[in-house]
């Protein structure tokens, strides 16, 4: 099973306070994930408008999510996570520190080989922007957390904002393959563009 790449943004004053004790990493990632009771409260809403039979499935399902975050192999992680809310909550932290997280699915390793054979104006290529940055933390899962400052997030920004259409669709085979990278790079230079626009760093990680 290959990994999906995510992308989020994060304020400054966040990322210089997840520097200075990393083990808040997952209080930091939870901070914009909706509380149980609101989760739930959208599953109901959403459940009213399926029919009884796919209603059955869905509660099912749901009911093996929840079992499965009670494992008690998880309960290190969840009590981390538990913990660095609470930290960051009462040292005035919340969601506004951060932009709504996006991802690229499985499609990062390819946009990357393409970023990677491009270039702006003689710069480096710009795979960074994608898998780049410098490690933070422990491992999680599939490696640890990785963090881009302002400054690189800025210079991302611009430079994936001056990729040619044309000069992506030189990179890849076919009509499919590059509308497959494509998609994937709009959504990271738009992400870009607004985090530079916030003046924020970039969290990526892979899950």
């Amino acid at each position: 099973m290959g990994r999906c790449a995510y992308y989020q943004a994060i304020a400054p004053r966040l990322l210089d306070r997840l520097l200075s004790q990393p083990r808040l990493v997952l209080g930091v990632l939870a901070l914009q994930r909706p509380s149980p009771e609101a989760r739930r409260a959208e599953f109901s809403a959403k459940l009213a408008s399926l029919t009884e039979a796919r209603r059955e499935q869905a509660l099912q399902g749901f009911d093996r999510l929840l079992s499965l975050r009670d494992l008690d192999c998880l309960a290190p992680d969840r009590d981390r996570e538990a913990w660095g809310l609470e930290v960051l909550r009462h040292e005035g932290f919340s969601a506004a520190d951060l932009a709504a997280e996006v991802d690229i699915e499985k499609r990062w390793h390819r946009l990357h080989e393409v970023l990677e054979r491009l270039t702006v104006a003689g710069s480096e290529g710009l795979g960074y922007a994608v898998v780049g940055g410098t490690e933070l933390g422990e491992d999680l899962g599939y490696g640890p957390l990785r963090y881009l400052g302002p400054e690189l997030v800025t210079a991302a920004a611009s430079g994936l904002q001056a990729l040619a259409e044309d000069a992506v669709r030189a990179q890849t085979d076919d009509d499919y393959g590059f509308d497959y990278v494509w998609e994937a790079l709009v959504t990271v230079r738009d992400y870009y563009a607004l985090a530079a626009g916030r003046g924020f760093a970039m969290l990526l990680h892979f899950g």
